[in-house]
């Protein structure tokens, strides 16, 4: 029979309900609805005529991805701000379940577009240099130029444009 120590039995549980719960317990957990991935989905189901506030779009995001949310709170642990997290696949299957359908275009693309009403996009970026620091933002209501989002002091990384159409209309 193997022997534990009550020490490694209460160290393993509170280990394990560290990495289980993200630094939650010990800062404020900044809520998923606030940050930019639900805020620009919600820019975009407005223009494209869907009823969807951001607190359900987080909330369905955060039911309909059980792994990234694992991963969400996992990350957290090292930084609160990563539980603001909404990986690409979560917003494009956000997008579909709402008959929006994404198209990847590489920025040279997307420069060639002919700008109009129905030209709209959800675009991930970040500053360079900081890598950590990404950002979704939904073209062309929260930027007009997504590769100077960042100012000219913080260059701008574009890393994935997806432009959107709405399929299926009723």
């Amino acid at each position: 029979m193997i022997r534990v120590s009550l020490s490694k039995i209460a160290l393993t549980i509170m280990l394990f309900f560290l990495f289980t719960t993200g630094c939650g317990v010990f800062q404020e957990r900044k809520p998923h609805y606030n940050s930019c991935g639900p805020i620009a989905l919600s820019y975009a189901f407005r223009w494209h005529d869907v009823k969807s506030a951001r607190y359900k779009i987080s909330k369905e995001i955060l039911k309909d991805h059980k792994a990234y949310s694992l991963l969400r709170d996992v990350l957290s642990v090292f930084s609160p701000d990563l539980n603001e997290i909404t990986f690409p696949q979560e917003m494009k299957d956000e997008l579909v379940k709402y008959n929006i359908k994404t198209r990847l275009v590489s920025l040279g693309e997307f420069k060639e577009l002919k700008k109009d009403r129905s030209t709209t996009a959800i675009i991930l970026l970040h500053p360079k240099n900081k890598f950590g620091k990404f950002h979704w933002l939904f073209y062309p209501t929260q930027s007009d130029s997504p590769s100077s989002f960042f100012g000219s002091e913080l260059q701008t990384v574009v890393d994935k444009i997806y432009i959107l159409t709405r399929t299926n209309i009723n």
